[in-house]
């Protein structure tokens, strides 16, 4: 049986830091059983089994309660923390001989950051849909119970490649920020965003069932498109929109473009729904179960067990 975390809201930087500094046991605990489960999924991305990244969430804990004095309040407390597993995690991947995915091969994956979002031939020659998204309502979620949808989107974010499954799942699962994820994985900002918006573009497809028997008949003659640049000013077509779509649901672009896409959405409900469908996708994803097993937390707050200071 899964430990349920405490809200992670209610964990501020200055209470954790108390504790791990006095070697509070309660506080410990808490703190243990409130991140040790991101720390585990974080450890499993370059890890060969779930034995080993236990090992590295365990060292990682033992690695806090030495270097937490030497902390400098650079960036969140939780993110310090998920940094050493990161680091504690690559060290092991390097020992198990596996190819790691940060290292500069990571760097240079081109293939993961280029691209559309969505296969150009789903659009006609103007950037309209030609194959549209169909509504969740009837494709997914009435079939579906919660468990089973929220399977398919781990096995979806499990399938993608290596730096886009670990950006989303620090994004998107764990909770950290734009700035928190370059950090942790030695990214630039439009990088990360990148990688985030092609990862989440295609677990949503991964939950789309094929479109094949919704075309008209005869209606994939000639209808290849081409580029579309979005021009200040000029309305919007569907191919732009969906490259639009995160940074409209997180509120970052100008108040310019922002009015076109909403222009848009008002007129296109075959948009309105792929903003749905992302806008759910966050949801599900943001709620993934992400507690450790009681039998690793019991492990831990026994090897962490030690006189608290005074």
């Amino acid at each position: 049986m899964d430990v349920v975390e405490p809200d992670q809201a209610a964990l501020n930087d200055a209470a954790a830091l108390s504790w791990l500094r006095t070697r509070d046991p309660d506080g410990i605990r808490t703190l243990v059983s409130a991140w040790s489960g991101g720390m585990l999924r974080l450890a499993r991305l370059q890890v060969a089994s779930t034995a080993a990244a236990e090992d590295v969430v365990q060292d990682a804990w033992l690695v806090v309660l030495e270097a937490v004095d030497r902390y400098e309040g650079r960036g969140s407390l939780r993110g310090y923390v998920h940094g050493i597993v990161f680091n504690l995690a690559r060290r092991a991947a390097g020992k198990e001989r596996r190819t790691l995915p940060f290292s500069s091969a990571w760097r240079e994956a081109r293939a993961e950051t280029h691209g559309p979002a969505v296969p150009p031939d789903r659009f006609d020659r103007e950037g309209r849909w030609l194959l549209p998204p169909r509504a969740w309502q009837q494709s997914v979620e009435d079939q579906l119970d919660a468990h089973e949808l929220q399977h398919r989107i781990e096995a979806a974010i499990d399938s993608l490649p290596p730096r886009q499954r670990a950006v989303m799942t620090a994004a998107d699962v764990l909770g950290f920020e734009g700035q928190e994820v370059c950090e942790l994985f030695d990214l630039t900002p439009n990088n990360e965003r990148v990688l985030l918006h092609r990862a989440r573009a295609k677990v949503r497809a991964a939950l789309e069932p094929t479109q094949e028997d919704s075309l008209e008949p005869g209606t994939r003659t000639g209808s290849r498109s081409g580029h579309h640049r979005t021009r200040r000013g000029d309305p919007l077509v569907c191919q732009q929109l969906v490259e639009l779509v995160d940074d409209y649901l997180e509120g970052s672009l100008d108040a310019e473009l922002r009015d076109r896409v909403e222009n848009h959405l008002v007129e296109c409900g075959h948009c309105g729904e792929y903003v749905s469908q992302v806008r759910n996708l966050l949801h599900v994803t943001a709620c993934l179960a992400i507690n450790a097993p009681s039998s690793l937390l019991l492990r831990l707050t026994s090897a962490l067990a030690t006189p608290k200071r005074t």
